[in-house]
């Protein structure tokens, strides 16, 4: 208790995760007031009327680092961002064919990302459709859907091919697909003119991506308290370099995107072996290019000259040797696996691995299909190809002789 009083205001309690218990649910200040700062906020506002004022702290705390609110001028919007409702995408497609009917609207499935417009064909004959918006080779319905899915517009002719069996083949057909590309062009700037003008649906849009975006909080990641007791005492990291150790410590993953000579591999050793003497991993592999298995023994040597690290490069993966280098990072206690990337990719994962994440997909795929709303043709293919991938994967398990998988 006194080293919670002690780091309060470095610390705070979360509401979502302290389960009414004083010792559970704390986190550092950098990790509370990170992430979705109004989701944050309701929820510390929520509970802190709940419980007569315990959560002030977090409340202040919050609407110190609430992000400005945006307004329509700040929010990028065009045809396919995966935030805007399909409401306002049926809206649209009134607006440019002119009509009240609701026969023409979409479908979007969050889980494949995909849209789909029904009925696309029933307004063909218009001049919005086949004139205005699109061309009669492509009309305006088939050119949104596919702007909507971030796919390319083309037109293609069919022509004789000696070379193919069917005898066929389709090339593309260079002025019509410039003139598609321009109606696409224009049914983009017409939606970005169109979306903002009515004051309601602004306000709805604007709140959407409030909520979505733009109150997410970048966290800051201060790795300046590491120390590093069992590195050589003649290397002392850069700043940034905690800060990036740091970030791995804290974070389920990380990209360095680092420039080329900026220490990434000492980043990178660093946080395996952090990893490892506070117990939050057993064994740190790393995978890298066939050429710098031995650059990389190197420098483990001089960040940790007591290290024991096992080097598996292409000539000590032989099939023949396979099976017992995989036993001995199986059994044996390293501080660092080193692996090159042809070398990994003989590693295969157990066909019960992929059988359980296959058995969740498809019960996945399967909930989203009942609800008839939402579901288009790419996820109907989603789960034929589940159902086909686990056949095959049960089929595999009775054949496989390996006994040591990655997992």
């Amino acid at each position: 208790k006194t080293v919670i009083t002690t780091l309060k205001g470095s610390i705070y309690q979360n509401p979502d995760t302290w389960n009414e218990c004083f010792y559970k649910g704390w986190e550092t200040a950098e990790e509370y007031l990170s992430g979705n700062m109004v989701q944050k906020w309701k929820a510390a506002k929520a509970a802190n009327t709940k419980y007569r004022g315990y959560f002030a702290d977090n409340v202040a705390a919050i609407e110190k680092v609430l992000p400005p609110t945006l307004s329509a001028e700040d929010i990028y919007i065009t045809l396919g961002s995966p935030w805007v409702p399909e409401d306002v995408i049926d809206a649209f497609i009134r607006y440019i064919l002119k009509t009240d009917d609701t026969y023409c609207y979409t479908t979007h499935d969050t889980y494949t990302g995909s849209w789909e417009i029904a009925n696309k064909s029933l307004y063909n004959n218009r001049v919005a459709a086949k004139s205005t918006y699109g061309t009669e080779r492509l009309t305006a319905m088939y050119i949104l859907e596919r702007t909507l899915n971030m796919k390319t517009v083309c037109v293609t002719d069919e022509v004789v091919c000696n070379t193919n069996k069917s005898g066929k083949k389709r090339v593309i057909n260079q002025s019509e697909t410039v003139a598609v590309l321009e109606k696409q062009k224009k049914l983009i700037e017409t939606f970005q003119k169109w979306v903002w003008k009515d004051p309601e649906r602004k306000a709805k849009l604007e709140m959407i991506f409030e909520n979505n975006f733009g109150c997410v909080r970048k966290r800051h990641f201060d790795g300046s308290f590491l120390t590093f007791p069992t590195m050589s005492p003649e290397i002392e990291l850069y700043p940034y370099q905690k800060d990036a150790v740091a970030r791995i410590l804290f974070s389920p993953n990380t990209l360095l995107a680092h420039d080329v000579g900026s220490g990434k591999t000492f980043v990178m050793i660093a946080a395996g072996m952090e990893l490892r003497r506070i117990g939050l991993s057993k064994k740190n592999l790393y995978v890298v290019p066939n050429n710098l298995v031995g650059q990389w023994r190197d420098v483990f040597g001089q960040l940790y000259p007591g290290a024991n690290v096992l080097c598996v490069d292409p000539k000590s993966f032989v099939p023949a040797k396979r099976e017992k280098v995989l036993r001995m990072i199986r059994d044996q206690d390293y501080d660092g696996i080193i692996m090159a990337y042809s070398c990994f990719e003989q590693v295969g994962l157990s066909q019960d691995h992929y059988i359980k994440e296959l058995e969740e997909t498809r019960d996945e795929v399967k909930k989203l299909l009942k609800n008839s709303g939402k579901v288009t043709s790419k996820l109907r293919r989603k789960a034929e190809n589940v159902d086909k991938a686990l056949c095959k994967a049960i089929t595999d398990a009775l054949k496989t002789d390996s006994t040591i998988f990655f997992e």
